[in-house]
């Protein structure tokens, strides 16, 4: 088992919204009755019922409900490592929208594909849907900053440094892999693959978009070969342009004004790359 500690992914911003959600999914818990089975009438209003019609407000009271205190404990471990990350580089109020949004659609798509349900459950929750998002975006944005992880072995316990692109591989690998061979439950494999596609299409999103800066660390830098190399990118445009400068064959008094006019647009493309 693996159980994350820290990472060294660069933080730009202090962490308040994943202190706030942890703090939120604790009283919770408290409030639901610590969703003891023998609790069930205080919390099946917020679980995500299957069969029974769309429920909207329960696309979102399923990722604060949690069953027993292991699970909560081990779904808090992991908020608090991706949401470093993620929030890390989208500040408080957009971490807190992507959070909520892949909680709510993730809730509404396995409602939906369950509305023909006719069995016998009380309802699923949890965060691990979120989380797993969370874990995806972290796998786009720093695939090759390292988590700290406890390696627990039998009775014995290591501490180790994995890559986020490795961790997230081999917790997404195993619940597909488990899920391939014994079926997709919705309370367990289904939410921990809907929650990557989900967190992974909107952390591509908004690196295309630019909404998060990356500094050429992304996942698709990393497939390519090109990351954390933008200097060289940089001197290779200055260059390019400036030898296409002296091959132009300009003549002294009638290109002038063309020369200084194409010498400035290069300052200011220049800036504007630095600034991106």
């Amino acid at each position: 088992m693996l159980v994350p500690l820290s990472t060294d992914a660069p933080v730009y911003h202090f962490p308040w919204a994943t202190i706030a959600l942890i703090f939120a999914n604790v009283v919770c818990f408290v409030l639901t009755g610590m969703g003891a089975f023998e609790n069930i009438e205080i919390w099946q209003n917020w679980a995500l019922q299957f069969g029974e019609g769309l429920k909207p407000h329960q696309w979102l009271s399923m990722n604060f409900l949690h069953f027993g205190f292991m699970h909560l404990i081990a779904n808090m471990i992991f908020l608090w490592c991706f949401g470093l990350v993620v929030e890390g580089k989208l500040g408080w109020w957009r971490f807190l929208l992507a959070y909520l949004g892949i909680g709510v659609l993730g809730g509404c798509l396995i409602q939906v594909v369950m509305l023909g349900y006719e069995g016998l459950s009380p309802g699923a929750g949890g965060a691990s849907l979120v989380v797993y998002g969370l874990m995806a975006m972290s796998l786009v944005w720093a695939p090759k900053n390292e988590v700290s992880c406890l390696l627990v072995l039998w009775i014995r316990v290591f501490i180790i440094e994995i890559t986020i692109l490795k961790m997230g591989v081999f917790y997404i690998g195993i619940d597909v892999i488990f899920g391939l061979i014994k079926g997709f439950t919705v309370g367990g494999e289904l939410g921990h693959v809907i929650g990557p596609i989900l967190g992974f299409a909107l952390g591509t999103f908004m690196l295309r978009q630019d909404w998060v800066d990356c500094e050429n660390w992304d996942l698709f830098a990393v497939l390519k070969g090109t990351y954390g190399d933008t200097d060289r990118f940089s001197r290779s445009d200055v260059k390019t342009t400036a030898t296409s400068k002296q091959r132009s064959g300009l003549s002294k008094k009638k290109k002038k004004k063309v020369r200084t006019k194409q010498s400035k647009d290069i300052s200011i493309n220049t800036v504007r790359y630095d600034d991106e």
